[in-house]
Formats: structure tokens, sequence, C-alpha cells
């Protein structure tokens, strides 16, 4: 893993706020099993682009990551931009 890949990973959130208001744990798995799930569905991309959308939408969080727990909608908003 490169210092770049280390330190985007401390910047990502460490928890986001789940529909029902609780705190959980930030899985950067479960934004990439959303995206490949999706691409099955439509057969719009395969699992590189998949893997690639999931990258774009970390680098958004990290971008708007000003120390505060995002909710689960924002990041959905992102997926859906990307």
């Amino acid at each position: 893993m490169t210092t770049e890949q280390q330190n985007a990973i401390a910047i990502l959130p460490q928890f986001v706020i789940n529909r029902a208001g609780e705190k959980v744990k930030f899985e950067r798995a479960k934004i990439e099993n959303a995206i490949k799930k999706a691409a099955d569905e439509t057969g719009e991309f395969g699992i590189e682009t998949a893997r690639r959308l999931t990258a774009s939408v970390l680098k958004v969080l990290i971008y708007r990551n000003n120390n505060h727990t995002p909710l689960i909608e924002d990041i959905q908003d992102i997926v859906e931009q990307v």
C-alpha cells in the first residue's frame, strides 16, 4: 500500500449515520457491493468499472470529510452522482 493510499484511508470517515439514526462503522465494501449489484442488474458495466466508481465515491468522501460523520443518504447521493 502506498503512502498516498494510507493517507486516504486515514481521512475516510470512521463512522456513518444509518437510516435509523445510529452511528455505525464505515465500510467501503458496502459501497463497492452496492455499485456491483447495480452493474449486475443493469448489465451496463463490469467489475473494473464498479471498482473505479467506488474509488471516485471515496475521493469525494475524502474531499467532503470535514471531520464530521456523514449520513448514509449523503453517501448514496455521491454514488448516484458518480
